[in-house]
């Protein structure tokens, strides 16, 4: 597992690193002084959780990159580009998200209602409740009395569920040169649909265009990665063998396939037939 992961790490480790390319019009600002405090608390330390926190809130954001205009505690006001880790719910109702900031390289906490905007990938301005409601699935006013995301029925849902782990995989893949390219989106869809598809799991219309929404946006960090690579080995043999085809058509469709990510392709094709003898 060394090997592949190795292997893995030294190519995927720019997609989390990198800041998402965001519309042309987007400036980050406001970075000139230090973050204030509050932002600096770290909730992914479950030992170092403020009095009043209950706990992180189980849902499917994990990886998903916009930007903010945040204002702080003390009035401070900047705009970033982050790539969202996770969501925790206080006790006073307070929703915190704890997200990678590209601006700094570094994790911080943001106090969700003290988002005045999200700009999106295209450039487009929303309020942080419209934005998680419409383009992320999340309504937000339920949370205080609803803290089980998963109960919580969202479009694409259930497809991304049957595919997560490959799904994961794939965009890894796809974004390791930094960009998306059409046909790359193409044979990704083309995987979660066949997945569907052999668990019997339609798609409507909504659920294909939150899942490409959800797949333009998704960064997938290492861990998360790595998490899947162990996945894979337990799968039977048609399975790994629909990835691994979805897998080649997804390197292939830039037309660009560069040494690393050739290098990648190999170790990872041994290590699949490594497991399978």
């Amino acid at each position: 597992m060394i090997g592949i992961a190795e292997s893995f790490k030294s190519l995927l480790n720019r997609t989390e690193q990198t800041a998402p390319q965001i519309d042309s019009s987007f400036q980050a600002s406001g970075l000139d002084q230090e973050d204030e405090v509050d932002s600096l608390i770290d909730f992914e330390v479950q030992d170092n959780w403020p009095k009043g926190t209950i706990g992180m809130l189980e849902h499917d954001l994990w990886g998903m990159s916009f930007a903010i205009h945040y204002r702080g505690s003390k009035g401070q006001e900047s705009t970033r580009r982050i790539t969202l880790h996770n969501l925790y719910l206080l006790k006073n109702h307070h929703l915190m998200m704890t997200a990678r900031c590209h601006e700094r390289g570094a994790s911080r906490s943001f106090r969700v209602d003290r988002i005045d905007e999200v700009i999106d990938l295209d450039g487009i301005i929303y309020n942080v409740e419209e934005f998680f409601r419409d383009q992320l699935h999340l309504d937000m006013s339920g949370l205080a009395t609803t803290p089980d995301l998963e109960t919580i029925s969202m479009p694409g849902n259930a497809q991304k569920a049957q595919s997560k782990v490959g799904l994961a995989l794939l965009v890894a893949f796809a974004k390791s040169d930094q960009f998306l390219d059409d046909q790359e989106l193409l044979a990704i869809m083309n995987y979660v649909e066949d997945e569907a598809y052999e668990a019997s799991i339609p798609i409507d219309d909504e659920d294909y265009e939150a899942l490409i929404s959800y797949v333009r946006r998704l960064r997938p960090p290492d861990d998360l990665v790595l998490k899947a690579l162990h996945e894979i080995k337990r799968w039977p043999s048609k399975k790994q063998n629909r990835f691994l085809k979805a897998a080649k058509r997804v390197v292939l469709a830039d037309g660009v396939v560069t040494e690393e990510e050739a290098q990648m392709w190999v170790d990872f094709v041994d290590w699949i037939e490594d497991r399978a003898s």
